[in-house]
């Protein structure tokens, strides 16, 4: 789905929902997830503040709403109602994801910026994935990635405390060698990463003379995978 402005959001702990903004034929869109969903309990129409939205036939429903002027939002009802009755404003008048927004938007095309609850356990499923237990939290994430020459991704993650970032790249270079091992295809994208920590930050750079994103994307996910097996 072509997209201009695109948001993620958690509430609490395990609520989330997405919004965007784009080129979107809603008929289209929801015939498409009515689909999808067929053989996964099935889907029906209803309406959230008088707006006609497709749930999932499930305990835990989840629902779609499409507009003719291009807004998607994919989520609970309830975050649904909450997403309507709220103005939007620009996120970048945050003054605490401003600052993160600006900084991911000057390293490329691609950009995410977060800061994160304590104890969310999407950050306790990675930092099992990699094996590290942290005294603190992770506190926020700002990065980007360049898909266009000059090829580059970084990422900045942001801990409460130094002696975790100390941990956390030592889990993170741990697991740089053994993604070779597991696929020696990713040898010249993971030789090109470097870790380093500053205070309380641990920083992830990588520059590249060619690279296939959708390739290396694929070869990350099945190396992941296998790490959580």
């Amino acid at each position: 789905m072509p997209t201009n402005h695109a948001a993620f959001a958690v509430y609490g702990h395990e609520r989330y929902g997405f919004l965007g903004r784009g080129v979107v034929q809603p008929d289209a869109m929801l015939s498409c997830l009515a689909k999808g969903y067929a053989n996964q309990g099935g889907t029906e129409h209803s309406t959230i503040a008088g707006h006609d939205v497709l749930l999932t036939k499930k305990a835990d429903a989840f629902g779609f709403l499409v507009s003719d002027d291009g807004v998607f939002v994919a989520a609970t009802p309830s975050i649904i109602e909450r997403m309507l009755a709220t103005p939007f404003e620009p996120i970048t008048n945050d003054r605490t994801l401003g600052p993160l927004i600006a900084r991911a938007r000057a390293g490329g095309e691609v950009w995410a910026a977060a800061r994160f609850p304590h104890d969310a356990p999407y950050i306790t499923d990675v930092l099992d994935v990699l094996g590290v237990k942290l005294a603190g939290h992770v506190v926020a994430l700002v990065g980007s990635i360049h898909f266009t020459p000059p090829f580059h991704i970084s990422i900045d993650l942001e801990l409460e405390q130094a002696g975790d970032a100390t941990l956390l790249s030592g889990a993170l270079e741990r697991r740089k060698h053994e993604l070779v091992a597991l696929d020696p295809n990713l040898a010249s994208v993971v030789d090109s990463i470097s870790l380093a920590t500053t205070g309380a930050h641990v920083q992830l750079a990588g520059h590249f003379a060619k690279i296939d994103w959708l390739q290396t994307l694929q070869a990350l996910l099945a190396a992941v995978a296998r790490f959580k097996s």
